[in-house]
């Protein structure tokens, strides 16, 4: 279950960027900012369930703390900031997702088995670098960011589900997606989702 409402921090960083007048590097840390989008999600993930409309057959996730500065922020309803190095969190989410990747290619992952592939919806910039760095063309991909923005936690999610109700009409039997969330902590998360029928 998870809200996101960028109403607060948008708000607050235009007034920031009018009122405070940051340098250039200090004004660029608050631009990501402006991407964000609003909206609301929840769902119940089970790695077993005769109900369920889908599987969980993995979970893993990497954290590298020293990256933790990368991308920060804080507040109340009445003040909100977030800073964020755009350029460092996308070469170092990389790398962090790239290590990370390897490590499940040995341990869970046999590629053949999947089918769709999901990111947590930064932008295009990060997706497109994602799947070339990782060589992952083979896998078709899915977005919603050009349409409502980075919803944060709610993005992936919203997305997944959506492009689902799509697929339902491409695969008559189950199929295999993985999920796969970048962002602050610097954390990189994968889910290996069975979607089925």
């Amino acid at each position: 279950c998870s809200a996101e409402n960028s109403f607060h921090i948008i708000r607050d960083t235009i007034n920031y960027l009018n009122s405070e007048m940051p340098s250039r590097e200090d004004a660029k840390k608050s631009f990501t900012s402006l991407t964000l989008g609003s909206g609301g999600f929840a769902w119940l993930i089970s790695n077993r369930c005769e109900k369920a409309k889908a599987h969980l057959s993995f979970y893993s996730t990497k954290t590298s703390s020293e990256l933790a500065e990368v991308c920060i922020g804080d507040g109340s309803r009445e003040k909100m900031w977030m800073n964020t190095d755009s350029i460092t969190l996308l070469e170092k989410g990389i790398i962090n997702g790239k290590a990370h990747w390897d490590f499940l290619m040995n341990e869970y992952i046999n590629l053949t088995e999947y089918q769709e592939i999901f990111f947590h919806q930064i932008g295009k910039q990060f997706q497109d670098k994602f799947i070339d760095e990782l060589n992952l063309s083979q896998f078709n991909h899915y977005h919603t960011y050009d349409l409502l923005g980075n919803m944060g936690t709610v993005s992936l999610p919203y997305t997944f589900m959506k492009t689902s109700q799509e697929l339902k009409a491409k695969y008559s039997d189950h199929y295999k997606s993985l999920l796969v969330g970048i962002g602050s902590g610097l954390n990189t998360s994968v889910l290996g989702v069975e979607v089925l029928p």
